[in-house]
């Protein structure tokens, strides 16, 4: 019975305090000016309210203005920081929906607010296509004398600061340059790929920039180079690629679709993680923590373990760097650079390409992660051979001072790529 009126006395405490609030747009991260090459050009930005207005379960806030305006006024300066603009002629109509503002209360006063919005292509294409965007924030009483103010300000700005990759990710920018436009290679029915870009994390990590475009252009890649056809080829994006969808398809899906001659390709673009300088090194999903990630990441061991089952083995392709100082890389509780992500034993059977050396970052190049660039070129160049599209990356990447490597299991079968 105490527990009951406790929590209600902390939610009756946030029902009150929240009168008259004026909920502003205050970034966590800077923006970065979108490029410009492969931007269609944009007539009109407009913007809608889809959301029904905000929406309260068990807590509540009085704002002075209506959460759409709020939105909106933000999504407009951050267009600007972004230096996105429009064309004077021709062009095509984007739409900014708002479609969810949504705040809930719970036990022992804590709040959850929710926002959601869409980017919508809607002239210049043959079909309207949607990107969709989506962050939450949690406050407690206790922590702030407003947590519904506070967690509907962070899960605003969590949000707005995801409209630049929600842009790129969008049908408004063209693949890649380096990513082949059509099938230009005999289909191989064999051939097998596990591709992973996760860009934004539901925890407070470093967002690993470009990841997400980063893997629909090695998708694309794996159809027109290696000849893998649109049924054997699974892309995972973001909130699709957690800890479960990890263990379902190293562990599951690939043990039962690939055959003892079958090429298998396994890409990840996103944050490493290790557990100290000594300690193993973790891919680290879209749930993943860095504060936890015996917990909440996927070890590189058990990556390899369960490549290593399969009957033909496997490429892996990591677009993902150990050292702990950004670059696509989080810092692991224990530490930060690990020697061991670069030296665990790798099975037969098994090739993994690294982006760079444990104690490297990985870099950027203009809207791709420097090391994906230069690996599709090669590919591109070298009829999908990767080794050889190693060989011609690695001078190119090292220009930058980020090395590669190239690791094969111990008795490795031949090559097949």
């Amino acid at each position: 019975m105490k527990r009951e009126l406790f929590a209600a006395a902390a939610l009756a405490a946030i029902l009150a305090g929240c009168s008259g609030a004026d909920v502003r747009y205050v970034p966590i991260e800077a923006a970065v000016p979108l490029p410009k090459e492969r931007l269609m050009q944009i007539s009109t930005i407009g913007y809608k309210d889809v959301s029904g207005g905000l929406r309260m379960e068990g807590a509540s806030v009085s704002l002075k203005r209506p959460f759409f305006g709020i939105f909106r006024e933000a999504a407009k300066g951050r267009l600007d920081e972004l230096k996105v603009g429009l064309a004077k002629r021709g062009g095509t109509t984007v739409d900014l929906e708002l479609t969810k503002a949504e705040l809930r209360g719970g036990d022992a006063g804590e709040v959850t607010a929710t926002v959601t919005y869409a980017v919508v292509v809607r002239g210049g294409l043959d079909a309207v296509c949607r990107q969709e965007a989506s962050a939450w924030a949690v406050s407690r009483a206790g922590l702030s004398s407003s947590p519904s103010v506070d967690a509907l300000k962070k899960a605003l700005a969590k949000a707005v600061d995801r409209l630049g990759p929600t842009i790129l990710d969008s049908c408004l920018y063209a693949p890649l340059a380096a990513a082949p436009k059509a099938a230009a290679v005999a289909r191989d029915p064999k051939a097998l790929a596990l591709i992973i870009g996760v860009e934004r994390y539901r925890e407070e990590l470093p967002s690993a920039n470009f990841a997400e475009s980063d893997a629909r252009a090695v998708a694309l890649s794996a159809k027109a180079v290696l000849g893998t056809g649109d049924d054997r080829i699974v892309l995972l994006l973001g909130e699709r690629a957690t800890l479960a969808d990890f263990q379902k398809y190293f562990e599951r899906w690939l043990p039962a679709h690939a055959e003892a001659d079958a090429k298998v390709l396994v890409y990840f673009a996103g944050n490493g993680a290790a557990q100290g300088k000594s300690g193993p090194g973790y891919l680290l999903p879209y749930d993943g923590d860095s504060g936890s990630l015996a917990e909440t990441a996927y070890p590189l061991e058990r990556l390899y373990a369960a490549l290593g089952r399969l009957p033909g083995g496997a490429t892996v392709v990591l677009d993902s760097c150990f050292s702990g100082t950004g670059g696509r890389s989080a810092s692991g509780a224990g530490g930060r650079a690990s020697d061991r992500a670069g030296s665990t034993k790798v099975p037969a059977g098994v090739t993994v390409v690294f982006a760079a050396s444990p104690g490297q970052s990985c870099g950027l190049d203009k809207d791709s992660g420097l090391f994906t660039r230069h690996f599709l070129k090669g590919l591109k160049e070298r009829d999908g051979n990767i080794k050889a599209a190693f060989d011609y990356l690695a001078p190119e990447v090292k220009k930058a001072g980020q090395t590669p490597l190239w690791r094969q299991g111990v008795e490795n079968r031949p090559q097949k790529f």
